[in-house]
């Protein structure tokens, strides 16, 4: 298993409007990309200087699944409609400890 972890912190004018139909079509992924297995996304609500105002928690079989997620048209659509907002990314991917899971 792979966590896919994404912080999004957005330039100074992004509408209020706007990070939320993102939070809203990002989860809306879920049950639409059959290789997102999880997806978790919150918002910071603590709003100091050097936090990030978006984080996506999203989990995968494995990288290749990783990858076609992010070839898949949905993602894609949702990187084009959130891409002129976005001032940074931060991303992190990480293997998933076992902790003796019988699958």
């Amino acid at each position: 298993m792979l966590k896919h972890v994404v912080m999004i912190k957005y330039k100074p004018d992004t509408s209020e409007a706007h990070i939320q139909r993102f939070v809203q079509q990002a989860r809306d992924m879920f049950g639409q990309i059959p290789e997102l297995l999880e997806i978790e996304v919150g918002r910071d609500v603590v709003e100091e200087s050097r936090s990030w105002h978006v984080v996506l928690l999203t989990r995968f079989d494995d990288a290749p699944a990783l990858r076609r997620y992010q070839g898949h048209p949905v993602h894609e659509a949702l990187m084009v409609f959130n891409g002129p907002f976005v001032e940074s990314v931060a991303v992190v991917d990480y293997p998933l400890p076992d902790y003796g899971r019988a699958d």
